[in-house]
Formats: C-alpha cells, sequence, structure tokens
C-alpha cells in the first residue's frame, strides 16, 4: 500500500478524499493543518502528497515551495488540489513544482488514476535501470546525467524530459504527452514551454536543431531522440574520455 499525505481544510472533501484513497488500496494520512502536515513530513516520507485548500494565512503554493526546499521532502510527488476559478492557480503550481493539479471540482476516479498516473511515473524515474547513449549517460534514480563523464547540470523538468525522449529513443514522441507525462498536465492552448525546455536541453547536450545528434524535432508531431540508447542495470564498465 501506498502512504499518501493528504492535507485539505474542508472537513467533508477531506473525509471523501480519505475513503476513496483507501478503497485504491492506498494508505491515507489526512491533516488539515499546515504545522501538523510539516512535522509529518519530519517524522515520516510518504510515496506522495496531496495538497488542497489549506485554513486562512496558509497558501498550498507556500507549502510547496517550502517542501521542494528541503532536501528531505525536494523528490516527493505532488498532487495540487486548484480552485477551478483560480486563473493563475494550476500555473503556479506548475511552476512550484508540483507533479500534477487537478481542477475542482473534480471526480473522484480522475483524481484516483491521475494519482496511479504520478506515482508510476515517479516509479519509473527511481528505477536502477541506466540508459547510455554514446558518450551520455542517464541515471534515473540518481537523478544524474553526465556527457563524457562531465556532469551536466539539469533542472528536474530538463531531466524528465531527457529520461522520457530517451525511454521513447526512435519513436517521434507527441507535443502533448512530452507536456503530459513531464509537466504533469494536459496541454491546452499555445505555449513554447517545451519548445524553451528543448532548447536549453539542447545546449547543455551540445545538440544541434539543424544537425541533430540526440534531439530531433519532427515537424507537426514532436520530439524523436535520433541515437541509439543502450540499457543496463548496471550501464558500460568506464566511461569514455571528454573530448580534446
Amino acid at each position: 500500500m501506498r502512504k499518501i499525505f493528504l492535507i485539505e481544510k474542508d472537513d467533508s472533501i477531506r473525509m471523501l478524499l480519505e475513503m476513496a484513497l483507501r478503497s485504491a488500496r492506498n494508505d491515507p494520512y489526512c491533516f488539515a493543518e499546515a504545522t501538523q502536515f510539516l512535522q509529518a513530513l519530519q517524522e515520516h516520507t510518504p510515496d506522495a502528497c496531496i495538497i488542497g485548500a489549506l485554513p486562512q494565512g496558509s497558501s498550498g503554493v507556500s507549502l510547496l515551495r517550502h517542501m521542494r526546499k528541503n532536501e528531505k521532502t525536494a523528490s516527493i510527488p505532488v498532487m495540487m488540489l486548484i480552485e477551478r476559478e483560480d486563473p493563475s492557480g494550476e500555473a503556479g503550481a506548475l511552476a512550484s513544482g508540483a507533479n500534477d493539479c487537478v481542477l475542482k471540482p473534480f471526480g473522484i476516479m480522475e483524481l484516483c488514476v491521475r494519482l496511479h498516473t504520478m506515482l508510476a511515473r515517479d516509479d519509473k524515474n527511481k528505477s536502477t535501470i541506466e540508459m547510455v547513449s554514446g558518450p551520455l549517460r542517464l541515471r534515473p534514480a540518481r537523478q544524474e546525467a553526465t556527457l563524457y563523464s562531465d556532469h551536466l547540470r539539469l533542472t528536474r523538468k530538463e531531466f524528465d524530459l531527457l529520461c522520457n525522449l530517451m525511454i521513447n529513443a526512435g519513436r517521434a514522441v507527441p507535443r502533448e504527452e512530452l507536456l503530459h507525462d513531464v509537466w504533469g498536465y494536459t496541454f491546452i492552448g499555445e505555449s513554447r514551454t517545451l519548445d524553451m525546455h528543448v532548447g536549453t536541453l539542447r545546449q547543455k547536450l551540445r545538440d544541434s536543431a539543424v544537425n541533430p545528434k540526440y534531439i530531433k524535432t519532427v515537424r507537426g508531431v514532436g520530439y524523436r531522440f535520433i541515437a541509439p540508447v543502450f540499457t543496463s542495470e548496471k550501464g558500460p564498465s568506464t566511461d569514455l574520455p571528454s573530448p580534446a
């Protein structure tokens, strides 16, 4: 059973979610106050957190930012419950590090399915398998990437994007799929978020959009990782030397 921390000030919503999570074979721990929630995080590490409405004077986004700044809680998957009437709530939550956002009012089945998807995505990232493509090596369990044995300073989204593309090496991954899997929400409307992250990722990989070694733009579809990818529990025994 997965240990899920839930914070929600509304008693009826909190009780409903607790029953739903338990029915979906999770082990929920529910809180109404931020202080109780934070204290529990110091004592236990849940598999995921769900942050809903907080009492007046507290902010779900502020609580999330606090978690992301703390080494112990920085990598815990977090789902935010956002008021549909709040036009900037979803964008603010995602920018602060939320793995997924669900707009209120929501269906219980939808929330449970999206929680399961978020946990499955986190499990994949914690896999012991290493992915290697020539001088490029990706270690999902460590959130670590190296190129010619040089550590790549990737943001969390850049790392998740690269991981997703390498897992799907050879396949043109649609933009909508990348946005959903990496940012944790269904893409609606115009955005250059994905393109900007691909651009910075290419720079760090010493790649080129015109003559790519790794990431190719597939017009009208999305992006494809074009280099062969080798996967292993251990990976190659030696790193390649950095080019002169």
